[in-house]
């Protein structure tokens, strides 16, 4: 009998967990795949990112060195992140 091997390598798992829902939504409006969120007291949200080729690393620094992007995208992307930690929590 085969033996059966693992379909992914754990540490091929590449994320990017953002706090702040003001850089996360930045990331988000730039393309970076959301994987998940993590809802925690209150209406703190931990916003999980697929990192991989460093998409969510690199967004991040250029929220931080102050790129910009459209009010819109931003916007959007806000309201997204809201929605989807809203599902989370249950209150959508």
């Amino acid at each position: 009998m085969e033996e059966m091997k693992d379909v992914f390598n754990a540490a091929d798992v590449k994320e990017k967990s953002i706090s702040n829902i003001y850089a996360a939504s930045f990331v988000y409006a730039r393309g970076v795949p959301l994987a998940t969120v993590v809802v925690g007291r209150g209406r703190s949200s931990v916003f999980v990112f697929n990192n991989s080729a460093s998409a969510a690393d690199r967004a991040l620094q250029d929220y931080y060195g102050g790129a910009l992007i459209s009010g819109r995208d931003l916007h959007e992307a806000l309201a997204t992140l809201k929605k989807e930690a809203d599902t989370v929590r249950g209150t959508n």
